[in-house]
Formats: C-alpha cells, structure tokens, sequence
C-alpha cells in the first residue's frame, strides 16, 4: 500500500472479518488510503465494505480469497479495469468455478511454484508452528498433534511440528498427498480418527472437503 500511494495510485483498501489490525489501518489512512475495514466487522460489514471499495470502479484489484473480484463479476465489470491478482488457492479456485466470465487477466499467485514452495512450505510452517508454541507457551516434544490438509502449507505445519518432536497425523482427501504424509513418517487416517486423540489440532485445508 505504501509503495502505491508514494507511485501516486489513488488506493481503497478493506480486509477479512477477523484479521484486520486497526493501527494499521489506521496507520494506512494516514497514509491517505481509503481504508474500509475493522477487526469486529462482521460479515455484512465486510459486504459493505468491498462495495464501498468497488465504487470507484477500479482499474487494477489485488485480491486475497476471491471477494473483490467475485463482487467485480457479479455488479459488472467496469470499462476501466485491467485486471488483478489472486493471493491464495482458495480464491483461484473461486474463480475459477465462478460461472460469469471476466474478460481481463487475473494472476493467481499460488499458482507459482516458487510461491507454494517458499512462502506456503517454508514460510507458512514456520510462522504458523512458532506462533502458536510462542502464544501458548507449549513445547512441540511428545505432543499428539493432527493437522488437516497437506497441500503446501499442511505439509510444512506437519513437517515442522514432526521435527520439532510432536507425534504427528495427518488427513488429506488426496491420495498422492496422503501417500506422501506416510512417506514423511506421519500417521494418516480420517479425520475423525486423527482429531480423537490429538491436543493440538491444525487445519490446512483452505475450503469445505478439504480433508476428509
């Protein structure tokens, strides 16, 4: 945001119910951005919000779960708008089932390799495991954890927490990948079965039947 106000783009900004920070947004409108966005806005605040962002019919829509640009499909795409960009496999997935059609790019980032790799492995696990042990001042040794899902970023959470020690199971729906999880010495069943018993239970699954 900082690097596209200071290139002079005029910049309306709104985020995910639960997730927004309010000192950065608040840091952001300072900046002059157009910040519509609280952390206790719920879902039909986050409605009016990303109508109240898409009211300048805007040329360019970073996205992050698919919202903007759904919204963008379902009130019109206006003549002005060149594309975007998707953060995260979930909102791809969107798109991609979504039965209007758009008629302008937008780049899903997760589709990179490089991405799924870095940030979604190596990223992602490290930051989700530390965080939690650091906020709930747990160790990882002799722990029953069960993590659901084992794309990129179950796989790393699952990685992380089996070399830190925790005794690990996973469940993914996907065979190759629940093949995979037995490869790397995790335990693989459903997922009631790998719930039951677990203390610490992480969900990687990005979307409903994620894991089954």
């Amino acid at each position: 945001m900082t690097l596209l106000v200071r290139a002079g783009v005029d910049v309306r900004l709104t985020g995910s119910p639960g997730t927004t920070h309010d000192d950065v947004a608040e840091a952001l409108a300072e900046l002059y951005v157009a910040v519509f966005t609280r952390r206790g806005d719920g879902e039909a605040e986050h409605a009016e919000n990303i109508r109240r962002v898409l009211d300048v019919e805007p040329d360019f829509a970073p996205d992050n779960s698919g919202d903007l640009t759904i919204e963008l499909l379902n009130r019109g795409v206006p003549a002005t708008y060149l594309g975007g960009t998707e953060e995260t496999t979930t909102g791809g997935l969107r798109l991609r089932e979504t039965p209007h059609e758009l008629g302008r790019p937008v780049f899903v980032i997760n589709d990179s390799r490089l991405k799924l790799l870095v940030e979604n492995e190596f990223g992602v696990d490290q930051s989700v495991v530390q965080g939690f042990l650091n906020a709930t001042n747990l160790m990882a040794p002799g722990v029953r954890a069960a993590v659901l899902g084992y794309g990129p970023c179950g796989k790393g959470v699952a990685d992380t927490l089996s070399r830190l020690g925790a005794r690990v199971s996973v469940c993914d729906i996907d065979p190759m990948r629940a093949l995979e999880a037995i490869l790397n010495g995790h335990r693989v069943s459903t997922t009631a079965e790998v719930v039951a018993d677990a203390q610490l239970v992480f969900t990687a699954t990005g979307r409903p039947g994620g894991a089954g």
